[in-house]
C-alpha cells in the first residue's frame, strides 16, 4: 500500500520491451456526454468508437462488472482504514456537518470516492455530465452557475472531473479546455477547501520520452512540470512542455490551483498515476498483468490508495495548502538518479530473487 501520511512518492518511467503490439487505453475520471467533434483544427481527433472507460463499460458487461467490483472493494477498504483515524476527526471538524462537493462522480475514481464518503457517514453531492448511481446532480463543471448552486451547501470539494487521454480521440481541444481549465476555475471560485485531482501524465514530456527510449530511468516528483521553479535555460517548451491537449489543459488547471493557493485558498494538488483496470497506452508484447506488475515499480498505484490519499489530503488541506503531490506505489529501492532501467532490473533480481521466481512462474518479464 502507498505510504500516504507523508505524501512522498516518485514516478518512475521504465521502458517496455519490444516487439510491440497496440493496446488501447481505457480510463476516465467522469465521462462527458457531449458528441465527438469533427477533426478540423485538432490533430489528435480520430474516427472510430470512443475509448474512454465510461463508453467501454457500456459496451462490455464483463469490464463493467470488474470495475464495479474493484470500486466497491476499494471503497470498503478505504473507509475501514480511515474511519477511526485522527484524519477522520479532522475532516468532520473541518466540514462542520456540511456536504462534500464531488465533481466527476460517475468516473472510476469519483464513484469510488462517493461510495467511500457514504460509508464514512459524510454527506456528499456528486455531480457529473452523465447520470449514474453516484451522481446526485447532472451538471457540467464548465457551467459556473450550476457549480455555484451545487456548491452552496458544501464545505469542501473533491475536484475529480476531467477529460483526459482516452477522450483525446473523440473530444475536441475546446472541450478539454472547458472541462479541465474552465471547470477548475469554476470550482476554485467557490472558495472552498479543495483537493484537485491532477495527473502524472503532464510530466511525461518529449524530453522524458526521449530519455525513456534511450533506456534511462527518469525520476519525476513534485518539482516536475513546474516552469516557475526552473531557470530560463532549464525549461525548453518544445522539449519540456506537456505533449498533448490532455497534459496542457491539466497543467493549466494546476497553475490556476497554485495561483489560488498563493492568494490564500486552501487547495492541494494530487497527481494520480495509472490506476485504472486497463489503461495501457504503450505498444507492448507483454500481457496486461505483467505490465501492471512492472508499473507498480513506480508508475501505478491501487484505487484504494488513491481514495485514501484524497481523504487525507482534504483532512490536512490547511497544512499542505499549495502543495503538489505525486502519488505512486512505494519504490522498493533507494533512489538512484540517472540509473538505467536495465541496471535497476538487475538490482531488483539480485535483492528480490523470490520476485524473479514469481515472474518466471507466470511467464512475465521485468
Amino acid at each position: 500500500p502507498l505510504k500516504v501520511p507523508g505524501f512522498v512518492g516518485w514516478l518512475c518511467v521504465v521502458p517496455q520491451s519490444r516487439p510491440r503490439s497496440r493496446v488501447l487505453t481505457m480510463a476516465t475520471l467522469g465521462a462527458p456526454g457531449g458528441q465527438p467533434q469533427p477533426a478540423t483544427d485538432d490533430p489528435e481527433l480520430r474516427d472510430g468508437p470512443r475509448c474512454d472507460l465510461h463508453s467501454l463499460r457500456a459496451r462490455d458487461p464483463a469490464l463493467d462488472s470488474l470495475c464495479d467490483e474493484i470500486q466497491r472493494s476499494a471503497a470498503t477498504r478505504a473507509a475501514a482504514g480511515f474511519v477511526d483515524t485522527p484524519d477522520m476527526a479532522a475532516l468532520r471538524k473541518a466540514l462542520c456537518e456540511k456536504s462534500v462537493l464531488l465533481t466527476g462522480s460517475a468516473g472510476y475514481l469519483g464513484a469510488a470516492l462517493h461510495m467511500t464518503l457514504q460509508k464514512l457517514g459524510v454527506a456528499v453531492v456528486g455531480v457529473d455530465v452523465v447520470p449514474g448511481a453516484t451522481v446526485d446532480e447532472v451538471v457540467d463543471v464548465a457551467d459556473p452557475d450550476a457549480i455555484k448552486r451545487c456548491g452552496q451547501p458544501c464545505g469542501a470539494v473533491f475536484h475529480c472531473a476531467a477529460l483526459h487521454a482516452p477522450h483525446a480521440l473523440s473530444w475536441h481541444a475546446r472541450e478539454f479546455e472547458a472541462a479541465n481549465v474552465t471547470g477548475t476555475a469554476n470550482v476554485l471560485a467557490l472558495g472552498l477547501p479543495t483537493v484537485h485531482t491532477s495527473t502524472t501524465s503532464l510530466t511525461i514530456t518529449p524530453r522524458v520520452k526521449a530519455r525513456e527510449k534511450a533506456g534511462e530511468l527518469v525520476w519525476l516528483d513534485e518539482s516536475a512540470q513546474r516552469p516557475e521553479r526552473a531557470g530560463a535555460d532549464a525549461y525548453d517548451p518544445p522539449l519540456d512542455a506537456p505533449r498533448n491537449k490532455y497534459g496542457r489543459t491539466k497543467a493549466q488547471g494546476e497553475q490556476r490551483c497554485l495561483a489560488a493557493a498563493r492568494d490564500g485558498a486552501e487547495v492541494v494538488i494530487l497527481r494520480a498515476p495509472r490506476f485504472f483496470p486497463e489503461d495501457v497506452i504503450e505498444e507492448t508484447s507483454l500481457t496486461l498483468p505483467n505490465i501492471k506488475a512492472n508499473e507498480l515499480l513506480g508508475r501505478r498505484c491501487a484505487l484504494v490508495d488513491l481514495i485514501d490519499a484524497h481523504l487525507r489530503a482534504l483532512a490536512r488541506v490547511r497544512d499542505v495548502r499549495g502543495a503538489v503531490f505525486t502519488l505512486v506505489a512505494p519504490w522498493p529501492l533507494e533512489r538512484h538518479p540517472g540509473t538505467s532501467a536495465h541496471e535497476v532490473a538487475a538490482l531488483l533480481r539480485e535483492r528480490h530473487p523470490h520476485a524473479e521466481r514469481l515472474y518466471a512462474r507466470h511467464g512475465w518479464r521485468l
